[in-house]
């Protein structure tokens, strides 16, 4: 706890983040929690299927294009 707490105080940082950082690393490195990956950015599509009520009727309009 003593190195934990020197570390806090090295990166300016409250001991319960340390903690937290500390138990994440160890979590991933066990395997048991993967690396938070990137925020999702969804862009639209330069183009539309032409479809205005896709939303409502997903299954037709999916069944029906090539």
């Amino acid at each position: 706890m003593e190195t934990l707490a020197q570390y806090a105080e090295q990166e300016s940082l409250s001991f319960d983040r340390a903690l937290q950082i500390a138990l994440h690393d160890f979590l991933v490195r066990q395997g048991y929690t993967i690396e938070p990956r990137q925020r999702l950015r969804i862009t639209p599509a330069p183009q539309g299927s032409g479809f205005t009520d896709t939303s409502i009727h997903h299954d037709a309009v999916f069944s029906t294009v090539n």
